[in-house]
């Protein structure tokens, strides 16, 4: 479907997709980094000592910013509803999401225990591991928003399905390449990764579903082990995770398991089955 193009050159080059995407882009994240850095921070470390605390009601609060900049974008500067966060589906896809993200990653070390790769030790502090699990769902939420919600959606209307996929799967990728361990493993699976989501925004045309599976994909890694994309993060459970990497993933994290790459083609291959069932790719 393409854009209709206002008259002026000043609102075609304003109204025009790219600029929407960065205006959208800019407007979710400085809202999200002033309100975190000048006013949650401060405040919460004024009134509270513990630490654990104070990082994750700041991340939770940060969310909460991203979902309301990125309503004030559509309603005043592309003048489109909030569809994307109807509330009417989110009982539904926002559960769904998070049972195929969580499914998907404990198999991958559920079959490593199996074979004998991963070996349980103890359990640590769940209130300490709270603040991990704040901010990996406002990464998820982040990363949706402007991914999904703004460059595929905008680049869709503007180039159609196969482009927007391709490219916002592309772009998705190039801030992980910042990541420490970052390769050819991990640079593949980034672009998977956004493929799959990309397919899943496109099938319900709501962000509850990727967020969902974004979150719940990430969070399984620093349940069982400490890495995440090369992070380290504060873990759930202590354990020792020793074999090939082919088989258990590298210092990047266990999502460049080969049983994880396995799942993510498993999972995108779904929907993008219901997809062409419903001629999403049929080009006019």
């Amino acid at each position: 479907m393409m854009i209709k193009q206002p008259h002026s050159l000043f609102q075609r080059i304003f109204k025009h997709p790219i600029s929407t995407i960065l205006t959208g882009t800019l407007t979710v994240i400085l809202a999200t980094l002033l309100v975190k850095e000048f006013i949650s921070k401060p405040i919460l470390s004024s009134l509270f000592s513990d630490e654990p605390l104070i990082k994750s009601i700041t991340a939770s609060i940060g969310a909460s910013v991203m979902f309301l900049a990125y309503y004030l974008h559509l309603k005043y500067l592309e003048k489109k509803s909030f569809s994307e966060f109807s509330f009417k589906y989110i009982h539904k896809e926002l559960p769904t999401g998070l049972m195929i993200g969580f499914g998907a990653m404990s198999l991958v070390v559920f079959i490593l225990y199996l074979l004998g790769y991963y070996n349980f030790v103890d359990i640590k502090s769940l209130y300490e591991f709270l603040p991990t699990v704040a901010f990996i769902f406002g990464a998820a939420v982040l990363e949706e928003i402007i991914f999904r919600g703004l460059i595929f959606r905008k680049l869709e209307q503007w180039k159609g399905p196969i482009t927007a996929l391709m490219v916002s799967s592309l772009i998705f990728q190039i801030p992980h390449f910042m990541n420490l361990h970052s390769g050819i493993s991990p640079a593949i699976l980034g672009v998977l990764f956004g493929v799959v989501t990309g397919l899943m925004y496109a099938y319900t045309r709501r962000l509850w579903l990727p967020i969902g599976f974004h979150f719940a994909w990430n969070l399984v890694q620093p349940i069982f082990i400490t890495t995440l994309s090369g992070g380290k993060f504060i873990s759930l459970f202590e354990a020792q995770l020793e074999g090939p990497e082919l088989i258990i993933g590298s210092e990047f994290g266990l999502e460049v398991s080969i049983f994880s790459f396995a799942f993510l083609f498993i999972i995108g291959g779904y929907y993008y089955s219901k997809l062409r069932n419903r001629s999403y790719f049929k080009i006019n």
